[in-house]
């Protein structure tokens, strides 16, 4: 299971390469979320903390982490602009993936069990806010 210090580190890290995101939020799950939201400006990146289940026998078992990163923003009004905000804020999802599959080919052995068939990326509208939301298992 991953450590609640290096998911944090992890989203931080994220923000870092992926400059127009200008905050990190960091949740229990998406109710806690909605709450700490409140009316932030700018990209966010929010991160729930991740979840891990156990696979395999006894003595051979591994853990599936499960994260899920929000790449949100206030939203807009406007059929147009907020096609255009969509756009943005899905291109910043992707540059976060690319992110994290980079550091898998490195060899970060964060990712040491990394699947790409199982990252999803959605779009999403919740507490006024749009974006793009990312799960990824590993």
């Amino acid at each position: 299971m991953i450590s609640i210090s290096k998911f944090t580190q992890l989203c931080n890290d994220i923000k870092t390469a992926v400059p127009e995101i200008k905050e990190v939020v960091i949740a229990v799950h998406e109710g806690q979320a909605t709450a700490k939201l409140g009316s932030k400006p700018g990209i966010i990146l929010l991160g729930v903390i991740p979840s891990a289940d156990r696979a395999g026998q006894r003595g051979q078992a591994i853990d599936v982490n499960s994260m899920l990163f929000f790449f949100l923003q206030k939203a807009v009004s406007g059929d147009i602009n907020e096609l255009e905000q969509f756009g943005t804020l899905q291109q910043i999802a992707l540059k976060a993936r690319a992110y994290i599959e980079d550091k898998c080919d490195d060899g970060e052995p964060l990712f040491n069990n990394y699947n790409p068939t199982g990252t999803t990326i959605d779009p999403e509208n919740f507490a006024g806010f749009n974006g793009w939301s990312m799960s990824v298992e590993f």
